[in-house]
C-alpha cells in the first residue's frame, strides 16, 4: 500500500472509529448477526485487533470466510481468501488513516453470500515531530515510525554501539502527507540498539536523529534447533551475504548471523517455509493434510503478520469454475512471489489410471499461477504434459495419510513426479524440478501466455548430452534447480539413484546448461560429504561462491557454503532437525534470488553513510 497512503500525520486528536456497516451485497439465505471489533477508539499503528464473525444460514452447508481490506476509499485486497476461521487478526502499521476491513461469507453448498463491513481509522505514532519506536509482539521485532517525508526514499539503519556497521532496512516512498513506517529486524535479543532514518533524494541524504530500542528476551517456548557455525564465515561486505535464513520442517523459519547467533524467528504454526520475498516477507506451506480447508499457503511479515492466506478448498473452487477438469489435493514444497506480486505455486493432484498397473491412484504435480488477490490466472498439470507411463524412477509410494504426500482416492498412491521447486528462467518460461523423474524440465510458460508444453529434460534419458568423464555425471532426486543466470543452472544433488548404484554422497552441482546445443557442463561438481536422501536446496553466492543445503544428514542438516572449485568455506551444523532450505542473505529484506536480477547490497552496508 505504501506510496498509496494519503492522509495528514497531523491527527493529535487521536481518533479510532471502529463501526459496523452493512452493504448491500447479501443474496440467499446466509445471514451475518454480527461483526465485531476486539478493540475501542483510540488505536494507533501497530495496534492487533481481532474481527470475529457470527454468521448463520438455516440450509446445510459449510460457512467459509473472505477478509479484505481498503484504504482511504482504493480497492480492496484480499488478506484471507474463503477459509473456515470466523475470525480475522489485523495489524494496521504501514501509514494512519481510514480502513475498511471487509468479511463475505459464503454457504459452499448453495452459493449464497452475505457480506459487512468495519471502518477503520488508524492513527500516528510519529506525533512529536521526530521519529519513534515502539514495541511489537515480537521481541526481535520494533516498529519504527517516521515523520512525513517530502520526496524521495526512506530507509532505518541500526546498530549496536559496539558493531562497526550499519544494518539497515529496505526502503519505502515518501509521500508527504503520510508517517513512514517500518518493521525493523535482523537485531539480537536483550540488546540496545541506535536507529536513525535516512531520506534519499536524488545524491542527497538527510539523517534523523538517534532513537534507541532494546530487543526483549526469546521465549523458551519459542523451539529454535541447536545450530552451530564449524567454521565462522567472513564478516559481511559489499559481496558477502551476512545472514542465514534456516526453514526447518516443524519448527519456525530462523536467521542466525556468522557464527549462528539468533537474530529472527518467524511466529505462527505451518508446516514448513518455502521462500523469502523481496522486502521482507516469508511464504510458508500449512496444513498439508487431506483436510483441505485448512491446508493452504501464506505470506507473513516481519512480525508474524499474515499478510496472504488462501487454501486449497479455496483455489479448488476456482479451478471447478474455470472449468478445468482437475482439482489439487495440497500445496506443497514451493511457493514463491514474483516481482510483479503473483504467486507461483506447486500443487499435487491425483488420478485413478491403469498407465502404470491396473487400477492405481497416480499422485502427479500442478503449477499455479496466483495473482495477488490470490485467483488462479495460469494453470499447469502434470497429466497433460508428461509421460504418464514413465513411472517414479525408483518406483516411490506413499500412504496418503502422509504429510506431503496427500491423496483423496486411495489409501496408497504412486508418488509419480514429486516435484519440488519450479522458478522462472531468464527467457520467461519455467523450470520445474521432478525428483522423482530424476528430471528437470523447462516449461513454455512465456510470462503467463504459454501452452506448458515441454520445451526440454535435463538429466539421465533425457535431452542434453553431458560433457563429464564422471561415470554417473546426472543429477537425480534432485532439489532447488534455478538459473542464476542466463546459462548457469544451481541444484542440490540428493543422488538418490546414484547412490542406490554406486554408493557415495550428495553434491553440489554448477551446471553450464547451452540450450542451443542441447549440451552441459558442470562447472561445480562438489561431494558434500555426507548424503541427504531427501530436502536441500543451492544457491550461488554474491562473492561468486556457492551454498548447498543438506537437508537430512548426520542427526541433522548441514548448511555448506564453497568456493568455485569446492573448498568449504564455512558450515552451519543444525542438530535434532530436517532442514527443507537453507538461504544466505545481506539482510532480512533482500530475498533470495537469482545472481541474473539481482544487486548489490545497499549502499551503506558497510557503514559508508555513518
Amino acid at each position: 500500500m505504501g506510496s498509496r497512503f494519503r492522509n495528514s500525520v497531523f491527527m493529535c486528536a487521536v481518533t479510532l472509529f471502529i463501526g459496523l456497516s452493512w452493504t448491500a451485497n447479501v443474496s440467499g439465505a446466509v445471514s451475518i448477526a454480527s461483526f465485531t471489533p476486539s478493540v475501542d477508539s483510540p488505536v494507533r499503528l501497530g495496534t492487533s485487533i481481532t474481527f470475529t464473525v457470527s454468521a448463520t444460514d438455516p440450509d446445510a452447508g459449510n460457512l467459509r470466510y473472505r477478509y479484505r481490506v481498503g484504504y482511504n476509499g482504493s480497492p480492496s485486497s484480499t488478506i484471507v481468501d474463503y477459509g473456515p476461521s470466523n475470525t480475522f487478526v489485523w495489524t494496521p502499521w504501514e501509514a494512519e488513516g481510514t480502513y475498511e476491513i471487509e468479511v463475505t461469507v459464503v454457504n459452499r453448498a448453495t452459493g449464497s453470500t452475505a457480506s459487512a463491513a468495519v471502518p477503520v481509522t488508524a492513527t500516528s505514532l510519529a506525533i512529536f515531530g521526530g521519529p519513534m519506536v515502539n514495541l511489537t509482539a515480537h521481541p526481535l521485532v520494533a516498529l519504527y515510525s517516521a515523520p512525513p517525508c517530502a520526496a524521495g526514499l526512506m530507509r532505518v539503519r541500526f546498530k549496536m554501539d559496539s558493531e562497526a556497521s550499519w544494518h539497515m532496512t529496505s526502503t519505502r516512498p515518501c509521500n508527504g502527507q503520510t508517517s513512514t513506517n517500518f518493521y525493523v529486524a535482523g537485531m539480537y535479543q536483550n540488546s540496545t540498539y541506535r536507529m536513525v532514518s535516512d531520506v534519499i533524494s536524488g545524491s542527497v541524504i538527510s539523517t534523523s536523529v538517534d532513537v534507541t530500542f532494546t530487543t526483549g528476551p526469546v521465549s523458551a517456548s519459542v523451539l529454535i534447533p541447536a545450530t552451530s557455525t564449524t567454521v565462522p564465515s567472513p564478516t559481511p561486505t559489499f559481496t558477502t551475504e551476512g545472514v542465514t535464513l534456516l526453514s526447518p520442517l516443524y519448527y519456525p523459519m530462523y536467521a542466525v548471523d556468522s557464527n549462528s547467533n539468533l537474530l529472527w524467528y518467524l511466529p505462527g504454526q505451518y508446516y514448513y517455509g518455502t521462500r523469502p520475498a523481496p522486502g521482507g516477507t516469508f511464504l510458508v506451506v500449512y496444513g498439508n493434510t487431506q483436510q483441505l480447508e485448512t491446508s493452504g499457503f501464506r505470506e507473513y511479515d516481519l512480525a508474524g503478520n499474515v499478510v496472504r492466506d488462501t487454501n486449497v478448498e479455496q483455489v479448488n473452487a476456482q479451478l471447478k469454475s474455470m472449468g478445468l477438469g482437475f482439482t489439487t489435493t495440497c500445496f506443497h514444497h514451493e511457493v514463491r512471489k514474483l516481482n510483479n506480486g503473483n504467486y507461483l505455486v506447486l500443487a499435487q493432484t491425483e488420478k485413478m489410471s491403469d498407465a502404470q498397473g491396473p487400477g492405481l491412484d497416480i499422485l502427479g504435480d500442478v503449477i499455479l499461477l496466483l495473482d495477488s488477490n490470490l485467483q488462479v490466472l495460469w494453470t499447469w498439470n502434470s497429466f497433460d504434459h508428461l509421460d504418464v507411463t514413465r513411472k517414479a524412477v525408483l518406483g516411490e509410494t506413499c500412504p496418503t495419510f502422509a504429510p506431503g504426500c496427500v491423496g483423496l482416492l486411495a489409501p496408497v498412491v504412486n508418488d509419480w513426479t514429486h516435484s519440488n521447486s519450479v522458478s522462472l528462467t531468464p527467457d520467461g518460461n519455467l523450470v520445474l524440478s521432478s525428483r522423482h523423474q530424476d528430471f528437470v524440465y523447462k516449461l513454455a510458460y512465456m510470462n503467463g501466455t504459454g501452452d506448458g508444453h515441454v520445451m526440454w529434460r535435463l538429466g539421465k534419458d533425457g535431452d542434453f548430452l553431458w560433457n563429464s568423464s564422471d561415470p554417473y555425471p546426472w543429477q537425480s532426486h534432485q532439489h532447488d534447480a534455478e538459473f542464476e543466470s542466463t546459462a548457469l543452472m544451481t541444484l542440490y544433488d540428493n543422488g538418490n539413484t546414484r547412490v542406490q548404484s554406486y554408493g557415495g554422497n550428495s553434491r553440489g552441482m554448477a551446471l553450464l546448461v547451452n540450450e542451443a546445443n542441447l549440451t552441459v557442463a558442470p562447472v561445480l561438481n562438489v561431494d558434500l560429504g555426507g548424503y541427504s536422501a531427501a530436502l536441500g536446496a543451492a544457491q550461488r553466492l554474491l562473492n561468486g561462491n556457492y551454498l548447498f543445503d543438506s537437508g537430512v544428514v548426520g542427526g541433522g542438516a548441514q548448511s555448506t557454503e564453497v568456493t568455485g572449485s569446492g573448498t568449504t568455506v564455512t558450515s552451519v551444523q543444525v542438530m535434532g532437525a530436517a532442514i527443507y532450505r537453507t538461504f544466505r542473505l545481506c539482510d532480512l529484506y533482500s530475498a533470495r534470488m537469482p545472481s541474473l536480477i539481482r544487486t548489490p547490497p545497499r549502499r551503506g552496508q558497510q557503514g559508508a553513510v555513518q
